[in-house]
């Protein structure tokens, strides 16, 4: 669903669209649209350069995180918010604000209660977000720094947040397990806690 540097790109399964897929345009702070034989047809102005993007479990909604920094390695405040594209109308329809959680990086969505997840880099955490109500729940320490893409295990018990270190490529991962308010990086295999 994530691809590299400045696209991500997600097929649009829902029947009677005429667009199969949305490119997250990261430069231009844009989706677009295009038909399965690369043809444009339009755009939406989201937040300043976003990163990711989850579609909801119906594929009305795209949620999009608005990053607001180029590269994930550039130093700066960064956006707070998650915009909201109605995928049919191919507008945007709404914006979950973060608050004191900004650069929101890699989501995912729960189908199981309907909240999203999503990483965020300034400060280094994981945030629990209803979009229904468009807030955040809370928010989790990752015990560590950049976490980067976020995925939910298929039975979404566990969290997966994969994590860069700046001064080391190497990368980490942790989670979180429903019921805990941590990350626990010990756990094998990068299973992790997540609640």
């Amino acid at each position: 669903m994530k691809l590299l540097a400045c696209l991500a790109a997600l097929a649009l399964c829902a029947s009677g669209q005429e667009a199969d897929l949305a490119v997250v345009q990261k430069i231009s702070g844009s989706v677009g649209f295009y038909t399965r034989d690369g043809k444009f047809l339009g755009a939406v102005k989201v937040g300043t350069h976003p990163h990711e993007a989850v579609l909801s479990p119906d594929k009305r909604l795209l949620y999009v995180t608005d990053n607001g920094i180029l590269w994930m390695w550039e130093k700066g405040e960064g956006g707070n918010t998650i915009s909201i594209v109605d995928v049919k109308n191919r507008q945007k329809v709404g914006v979950i604000g973060f608050g004191a959680n900004r650069r929101p990086h890699g989501i995912d969505f729960d189908p199981k209660t309907g909240n999203l997840v999503a990483t965020t880099e300034n400060p280094s955490g994981l945030v629990l977000v209803d979009p229904a109500a468009r807030k955040v729940l809370r928010t989790y320490d990752v015990k560590g720094e950049a976490p980067h893409m976020v995925l939910l295990d298929p039975k979404f018990e566990d969290c997966l947040c994969q994590q860069y270190q700046y001064r080391n490529p190497r990368r980490r991962k942790s989670g979180h397990r429903r019921g805990s308010d941590h990350c626990d990086r010990s756990r094998s295999a990068g299973r992790g806690v997540f609640a």
